[in-house]
């Protein structure tokens, strides 16, 4: 009987082991906090043991890189010796593009503090390694405290950045290839700007230099400058809605075609062809 009784307490102790050294592989080591896609490749993000980790996959689940850094505090100084840290609870990844053979993500660390100020950073990345980091909050960066939401390609070598009214205020940034803020874009007509980036309604022949559509007016501003208007070409005097409108350059020309409906609710399509320098209006076939 005592040796039966030996043979089960065995069996038992080995079963508990057992069960206690079981690993569940559907159980994470983390969270991800977000996912953004390029093309076919995909990126999450995640905060482990202090650390921010970006994952790349390909479209069969892959890895292709990991990258990691700190996650650094913010530190929010409110003058007079008084300061506020905001410890990292989340990593958001806001924006991506692929230009040449690099990858430029901009990356939002959230705090566990709701509302709180977020530690927004741009990473350069080339062959799976970080190659530049650009924090946004310092005012020595954009001559204030700067906190994009979107990031796009921009023209030749640049990328830009932005917020709008859903977050803060309109406001936008130029950056050079690494990343070096290139110069300011004119507060006083940034709300247009903006809300023609949104919409996909501009077109770019430099840095600085951006047409767009107005309603039956195309404009071409300089966004470096107060006084931003270089031209603005009326080709019809209907009062109209735009539907789309695409943009195309050859040489010296802006090609436009617009898709718009009249006040009457006609639907009008306008084939232009512009001088890009000076708006000179040298086609105008209307369908």
């Amino acid at each position: 009987m005592k040796k039966l009784f030996t043979i089960i307490a065995i069996v038992l102790f080995v079963g508990c082991s057992s069960n206690d050294n079981i690993v569940d592989d559907k159980i994470p080591e983390y969270n991800i906090d977000s996912y953004i896609q390029i093309d076919d490749m995909s990126f999450r993000s995640y905060i482990y043991e202090g650390m921010f980790y970006i994952e790349s996959v390909d479209k069969k689940g892959n890895k292709i890189f990991t990258i990691s850094d700190k996650a650094e505090s913010y530190v929010h100084d409110k003058g007079f010796g008084e300061k506020k840290i905001y410890n990292v609870s989340g990593c958001y990844l806001l924006d991506a593009l692929e230009k040449k053979d690099n990858i430029y993500i901009l990356i939002s660390l959230y705090s566990e503090i709701p509302l709180s100020h977020p530690h927004k950073f741009i990473l350069k990345i080339k062959d799976g390694e970080i190659v530049n980091k650009v924090y946004f909050d310092s005012d020595d960066y954009h001559n204030r405290c700067f906190f994009p939401e979107r990031m796009i390609d921009w023209y030749g070598e640049h990328i830009a950045i932005y917020i709008t009214v859903k977050t803060s205020y309109n406001d936008m940034a130029i950056l050079d290839e690494n990343l070096n803020y290139t110069y300011n874009v004119s507060g006083h007509g940034v709300d247009r700007w903006v809300e023609n980036i949104e919409k996909n309604n501009y077109i770019l022949f430099s840095p600085n230099n951006i047409i767009y559509t107005v309603g039956n007016l195309v404009v071409c501003a300089d966004m470096y400058k107060y006084e931003y208007t270089i031209w603005e070409t009326k080709f019809t005097e209907e009062e109209i809605r735009l539907i789309k409108v695409d943009y195309f350059l050859e040489e010296d020309n802006a090609v436009i075609d617009v898709d718009a409906i009249t006040k009457a609710g006609e639907r009008k399509k306008f084939h232009l062809i512009l001088n890009k320098n000076t708006g000179e209006l040298l086609s105008n076939n209307v369908q």
